[in-house]
């Protein structure tokens, strides 16, 4: 969350600054949390 609240905006820019894609199934479980994620922050 607090790269979100930093201002990532993107499933990748989120990625990026916490590694979340850097396991073995590649973020495909993390990226759909990280995408309802943004989208909730999105709309606060």
């Amino acid at each position: 969350m607090e790269a979100i609240e930093s201002g990532d905006k993107t499933v990748e820019e989120v990625n990026n600054k916490t590694g979340a894609d850097s396991s073995g199934c590649g973020g495909k479980r993390c990226g759909v949390k990280i995408k309802e994620m943004l989208e909730e922050y999105r709309r606060d």
